[in-house]
This record gives structure tokens, C-alpha cells and sequence, in this order.
């Protein structure tokens, strides 16, 4: 299933066919209470961040995950509360560029997972 997805056609045409830059987001990391990634959409056109969080302590693949719309911030980095009571936060940039697929039809860079 995670083999054709449209990040990693647009990794492949980037790397092999020096195709358009990809956005790029840094490091989540939590400080004052606050969790704050930065990112840089390369001329691409941002639609959301969703904040990709949990409560639950199982496993990776037994947990249920919720998903937080946010807008896109003005300039280059989000900054946000963690959800109440969230155990792991990590945040998905989506893009606004239709895939034209229909499994996956938006594009999304993902950060890094922080446990709280």
C-alpha cells in the first residue's frame, strides 16, 4: 500500500530529474508548553497542518490517533498547545496540489513524533 503514494514520485523526479523543490519541515521539538516545528513550503501551496495526536500508550499500530485541523501560519513556523492529554504528538503539512489519485489524494510532508 505505501508504495505509491505521490511523495515518493515527487522524491524520485526531485532526485532524479532535478523536478521541483519538495517543502521541508524541521524538527518538532516541546518547550514552555508549547510544541513548535518549523517549515518551508518551496513555492508550494499549503491547505492545512493537522496535529496527529494520542492519549493511548499502545503500540504504534494499535493506537488510535486523532487528527486536529490547523491553518497554515503566517511565515515559517507552527507553534501550538498539545491537545489535553496527549501522550505523542506529530504534525502532517497537506498540501493543496490534488494528487489526481484516488488512495491518496493529498500530498503531505510529516514531521517527527514527540512523546510528552
Amino acid at each position: 500500500a505505501g508504495e505509491n503514494v505521490p511523495e515518493v514520485f515527487a522524491f524520485a523526479d526531485r532526485l532524479l530529474r532535478g523536478g521541483r523543490e519538495l517543502p521541508a519541515m524541521g524538527k518538532l521539538v516541546s518547550a514552555d508548553g508549547r510544541l513548535r516545528v518549523e517549515f518551508d513550503l518551496k513555492g508550494h501551496k499549503g491547505k492545512r497542518f493537522d496535529v496527529i495526536w494520542t492519549a493511548d500508550g499502545s503500540p504504534v499500530r494499535e493506537t488510535k490517533w486523532t487528527a486536529d485541523p490547523q491553518g497554515i501560519p503566517d511565515g515559517s513556523v507552527l507553534s501550538f498547545e498539545p491537545p489535553a492529554g496527549a501522550r505523542r504528538v506529530y504534525v502532517n503539512l497537506v498540501l493543496d496540489e490534488p494528487t489526481g489519485e484516488e488512495t491518496y489524494p493529498e500530498s503531505v510532508v510529516s514531521s517527527n513524533a514527540v512523546v510528552l
